[in-house]
């Protein structure tokens, strides 16, 4: 089963190739707001580096955001084009989703911190997903930077992580940061092992909403 990987949710844009349950190749690059000049010059690169063909393609996984309008846009549209072209499967992973499991995928052990996930969500507004208590799911709250020291101590938060910009960061209290080391091929083949999905038709993107309209997206996650 040959599998193609698309992230141009974040800072860093990723593409990953697994065939066969093992990852093939992969690469991760600084975005810089130029993912319609690099994305499928790279895609094709590995094509020709490994004598594949797009009909080849048994299923695409996209990671549908939150993210950047114009990095966002291009990793989806490209998915549902390639999509459209093949008879390929398409599935699709929300942010938060990727950042969980890829921290399931390197903290096999239950924490007995209360961690909470953090994304970036404009220069002003801040992602912050959390275990909830009564229902064991994560929730999804949208918050003004300014909100989230208040929020992360009701909630007891000890420990973080996520993709913030160095200016968040340094108005966040929590300073204990859990880091995923695993790459993005590593976190995607775990997902395609240990999760289920439906295939899509169309995956729509999920792009960063401004803090100022809105307070909460639970339904985000869920």
């Amino acid at each position: 089963m040959f599998i193609l990987a698309i992230n141009t949710s974040l800072r860093k844009s990723s593409i990953a190739f697994i065939e066969d349950g093992r990852i093939l190749d992969e690469e991760t690059w600084i975005s810089e707001k130029s993912e319609a000049e690099n994305l499928m010059p790279k895609i094709d690169k590995y094509f020709m580096k490994h004598d594949k063909k797009y009909i080849d393609l048994v299923r695409i996984l996209v990671i549908s955001g939150p993210g950047s309008f114009t990095g966002l846009r291009v990793g989806v549209t490209v998915a549902n084009t390639l999509k459209y072209l093949t008879s390929a499967d398409l599935i699709s992973v929300n942010t938060f989703e990727y950042f969980w499991w890829s921290k399931e995928n390197n903290d096999k052990n239950e924490e007995k911190e209360k961690t909470a996930l953090l994304i970036f969500a404009g220069i002003r507004g801040v992602y912050l997903s959390a275990t909830n208590e009564d229902t064991q799911e994560k929730d999804v709250e949208l918050l003004d930077i300014n909100e989230v020291n208040d929020r992360l101590e009701k909630l007891k938060v000890t420990k973080i992580f996520g993709e913030l910009v160095d200016e968040q960061l340094k108005k966040i209290n929590v300073k204990d940061k859990f880091e995923i080391k695993t790459s993005f091929g590593e976190n995607i083949l775990y997902i395609l092992k240990n999760k289920d999905f439906k295939s899509e038709k169309i995956v729509v993107p999920i792009y960063v909403k401004k803090p100022d309209i809105s307070v909460s997206k639970k339904s985000l996650f869920n």
